[in-house]
């Protein structure tokens, strides 16, 4: 999504008045000003889409894009980037997909593609929708067809015994052209999987003196002043390769609701990984704050939304449980990683007026990667068949 002055403007331009005035498909495009006087200063904006068919309220009263962490225009393209994903990766494209069981389905992904406890599922043997696919790493090889539930959300089977695990947005990528939006999609499925694995298995990082880095200069100013106002930030970096990974964990020692919030990010480098991390982090405080201070806490093996996972963690002591990750070394790079994006597939989710406007969105599906889940009871993980085997505490990211 880079691009100079002009360029970023009109792409602004073109965007607003496709979603706002002609599809409706984006009801306001807002600043997230501040307005607590005890929190690190911040801009972003908000891209608000209204629920339709496609986007059902769920349990969010209000669903919302909200893409652009920072000021002026480039955090303003980033939150109508973030609406273009939410709108294609929902619009379920009638008529285009094959069904049947995946013996049955010819040029069908096989279940040897996937690790354990994916590949024995027997999802395989029940019929269920299947959508084209091409190799990332050899485009010209005829596509492949995967399961329609690993590329669109929200995505329900008929039959419920037909969902391989539960779909999300992760690995949804919106961009100005399709190798720059893979890339993206990319680096988020690989952050996803490192969080996954990281906090079920147990296996932390090494822990990141982000003073001493050079950091962007809007995370670095929010990290500043969130020391002064007392907050603690601490930073940790799961893996290297084949691209950083870095948490952070932004802990209010009074207690104060939220508690805890954490961030994550995977970049071109350290220093852009760690910079992401901790705006996540923070950004994170203040929209707890805006929507969820009031919201009861539910158990641990309830957890159902992104929201729900923010209040859970958001409570006193919770900080502590997330201690694991401030290590000195990286068990997860080389043994958790290597070989994870060999095989990959992309799927080109545009629909017609983002083509028409020159906006791509893809989906990336990458099997030997740890999917993402937000609901705690499907919980399943990368090479490991007996759950009760990994930690019982859910995981804090979104």
């Amino acid at each position: 999504m880079s691009g100079a002055g002009p360029a970023r403007a009109q792409a602004v331009r073109r965007l607003e008045e496709l979603l706002l005035t002609r599809t409706g498909q984006v009801a306001t495009v807002q600043p997230l000003d501040d307005f607590y006087n005890d929190e690190p200063r911040g801009q972003g904006w908000v891209a608000q889409l209204p629920p339709n068919a496609h986007l059902p309220l769920g349990t969010a009263s209000s669903p919302r894009a909200t893409g652009g962490r920072g000021r002026g225009e480039p955090a303003r393209l980033k939150a109508l980037m973030e609406a273009a994903e939410r709108i294609c990766l929902s619009t379920v494209p009638a008529g285009t997909f094959r069904y049947g069981p995946a013996s049955a389905v010819e040029g069908a992904i096989a279940a040897d593609a996937f690790p354990e406890p994916w590949r024995d599922s027997p999802v395989w043997r029940t019929p269920l929708h299947w959508c084209g696919a091409t190799s990332i790493h050899s485009p010209s090889s005829p596509p492949v067809l995967i399961p329609a539930q690993l590329v669109y959300c929200p995505y329900r089977e008929p039959d419920e015994r037909a969902m391989l695990w539960d779909p999300s947005s992760n690995g949804t990528a919106a961009g100005f052209s399709v190798d720059g939006a893979v890339t993206r999609a990319t680096r988020e499925a690989f952050e996803r999987h490192a969080l996954m694995l990281s906090h079920y298995l147990g296996l932390g990082g090494r822990e990141v003196d982000w003073l001493g880095l050079a950091l962007e200069p809007g995370a670095l100013a929010m990290g500043m002043e969130a020391r002064a106002l007392g907050l603690r930030i601490r930073v940790a970096c799961l893996v290297l390769r084949p691209f950083p990974v870095a948490v952070c964990c932004a802990a209010d020692p009074t207690g104060r609701f939220p508690a805890l919030t954490t961030g994550s990010a995977c970049g071109g480098s350290l220093e852009q990984a760690v910079s992401g991390a901790m705006s996540e982090a923070l950004y994170a405080r203040r929209q707890a704050r805006d929507f969820l201070a009031h919201v009861p806490a539910v158990a641990a093996t309830e957890l159902e939304t992104i929201e729900d996972r923010v209040v859970y963690w958001g409570q006193p002591q919770a900080a502590e449980k997330l201690d694991y990750l401030f290590g000195d070394a990286m068990p997860l790079d080389g043994a958790h990683t290597d070989g994870c994006l060999d095989e990959g597939y992309t799927v080109d989710i545009t629909t017609p007026p983002f083509a028409a406007a020159g906006i791509v969105v893809v989906k990336v599906v990458y099997p030997r990667l740890q999917p993402l889940f937000f609901t705690e009871s499907k919980k399943r993980i990368l090479g490991i068949s007996d759950r009760g085997a990994t930690s019982s505490e859910p995981h804090p990211y979104a």
